[in-house]
């Protein structure tokens, strides 16, 4: 089965965005890696390796996915998805915050 798998992967050139179906496409397909397509470059989009965690129904399944640069932005823009360095920048924030606040009560007590 292993072995279907990776001639699947291997035949896979393009990718489909999963919101809109756009074909994303390898910048330099002579360069990808059949067995690591998520290390290429890829031309108005991604390619992203996913491990579904312990809770899902699909506890360790590993899927490969692409997602086109325009749904990204569209999907930032609703909420659907979080700017992961803009997140946790703000996280700092928080966290930040909290010290301080705590701090604070300390005195006061």
């Amino acid at each position: 089965m292993l072995h279907v798998k990776n001639l699947k992967i291997r035949m896979m050139r393009t990718f489909k965005c999963i919101c809109c179906g756009a074909k994303i496409k390898p910048l330099y397909p002579e360069h990808l890696d059949a067995l690591k397509p998520q290390s290429g470059m890829w031309d108005d989009g991604t390619v992203e390796l996913i491990t579904m965690p312990y809770g899902s129904i699909l506890d360790m399944n590993k899927y490969l996915i692409g997602i086109c640069d325009n749904c990204i932005i569209k999907k930032e823009k609703e909420g659907v998805i979080l700017d992961y360095d803009v997140y946790y920048e703000n996280q700092e924030l928080i966290e930040e915050r909290k010290k301080k606040i705590n701090k604070i009560r300390r005195l006061i007590k």
